[in-house]
C-alpha cells in the first residue's frame, strides 16, 4: 500500500487517527529488530522488555530511571528521533482537520 493511500485510509474511532508517519516510523522499528521471529510467531526483542515496562509505569503514574550504559549509533537514533518528531506533527494535523475534540488522559 502507497504512503499516500495509507494517509487517507487513517484508522479511527474513539482514539485520534494515525497517520501513515506512525506507520512508517512502526515499520523502521521492526526493522531494526524491536520484534523478532517470522510473521504469526514475533515477539518483543528481550532488549527491549525493561523499556517497554518503564514506559508503561510512565503511562500509569510512575516514574522510572533510564541510563544509556552504550550509545546507539547517532544517525539512526536521529532518524529516529526525526520520525516519530514528524509522525507527531501529522498525526496532529491530521487530527486538527478532522476537527477531533477529547481528551485521551485517564
Amino acid at each position: 500500500m502507497a504512503r499516500e493511500q495509507i494517509v487517507s485510509e487513517k484508522v479511527v474511532g474513539q482514539a485520534p487517527a494515525v497517520g501513515a508517519e506512525a506507520l512508517v516510523y512502526l515499520q523502521k522499528l521492526v526493522e531494526l529488530g524491536a520484534v523478532e521471529g517470522v510473521v504469526g510467531r514475533q515477539s518483543l526483542n528481550p532488549n527491549l522488555a525493561e523499556a517497554i515496562a518503564a514506559m508503561h509505569h510512565i503511562l500509569a503514574g510512575g516514574s522510572v530511571k533510564i541510563e544509556v550504559t552504550s550509545p546507539g549509533h547517532s544517525p539512526i537514533v536521529g532518524g529516529l528521533e526525526k520520525q516519530l518528531a514528524s509522525a507527531i506533527t501529522e498525526a496532529n494535523a491530521v487530527n486538527s482537520l478532522e476537527e477531533y475534540v477529547g481528551d485521551l488522559s485517564v
